[in-house]
């Protein structure tokens, strides 16, 4: 490759691996902020259905709910970087017609 070339490609592989460490980091926080959110929510349900499958259902949901919001914040960063839409999908496991939505907010 000539030097450009291989510029442009050390450049996209450097932007590439930055997201997949925001992507990291987002998951881990996201899973921290679910794992509170399910504590609480667990708790909450606990008295109805019993403390422990309470809290256990809880924290899944909350999981599912903070993994998500984080995916959708994502998504709009790599929107607003004009990323197209199979990259977005990729990078987030969100759907298509998610990332279509988030385009037309």
């Amino acid at each position: 490759l000539d030097k450009e070339a291989q510029w442009s490609y050390q450049q996209d592989l450097k932007r590439r691996l930055d997201y997949k460490a925001v992507l990291d980091y987002a998951i881990e926080e996201a899973t921290k902020e679910g794992m509170e959110k399910g504590i609480d929510i667990g708790i909450e349900k606990g008295i109805d259905i019993g403390m422990e499958k309470g809290i256990e259902q809880g924290i899944e949901k909350g999981k599912r709910e903070g993994l998500e919001q984080k995916a959708i914040e994502i998504a709009q960063k790599l929107i607003a970087q004009n990323f197209d839409n199979t990259t977005i999908c990729t990078l987030t496991g969100l759907s298509h017609d998610i990332i279509e939505s988030l385009k037309i907010e």
